[in-house]
């Protein structure tokens, strides 16, 4: 049981601006094992479950592991794909392991665009006109208007 307790405060450092562990997580005692839990979560495209599992390392530590699988298949595929993610003894060590694997998975690629650099020279020889400094204070019109008066 306590190691139940101990991952749901490790569960609820992930939550933004909830403390609400049973909206996002589904805990899952598993049969026949003592104790054991599967502890089912959802992103977008993959689901995730972490595995407690008491006395099953060789030493008779309690293992924690992470699976995910993708939510839907590919085209032309009719299973899902997944993989394992961290695993080992039930510590904060594999805990971090697993969230930064995680985080990992998670991300996506960016495509890189070739981007013109500001620069400075290159609007100058353009001729672009720009205000003139003698701005006054903004005069607000309204909420969503703000206009600027030059000084007289």
């Amino acid at each position: 049981m306590e190691n139940i307790e101990q991952l749901k405060i490790w569960l609820n450092e992930l939550l933004y601006r909830t403390n609400d562990i049973e909206d996002h997580f589904q805990i899952i005692p598993t049969k026949g094992q003592e104790e054991g839990y599967q502890i089912h979560f959802y992103t977008k495209d993959n689901k995730y479950v972490l595995i407690i599992a008491p006395s099953f390392n060789r030493d008779g530590t309690t293992y924690f592991g992470c699976l995910v699988s993708n939510r839907k298949p590919r085209a032309g595929e009719d299973w899902d794909r997944g993989n394992d993610l961290g695993d080992g003894k039930f510590n904060k060590k594999t805990w971090n392991k697993i969230k930064n694997d995680i985080i990992s998975y998670e991300l996506v690629k960016i495509i890189k665009q070739e981007r013109e650099s500001f620069d400075t020279e290159t609007i100058a020889s353009q001729n672009i006109d720009f205000p003139d400094d003698d701005i006054s204070e903004p005069i607000i019109a309204s909420d969503d208007d703000i206009f600027v008066k030059k000084n007289e």
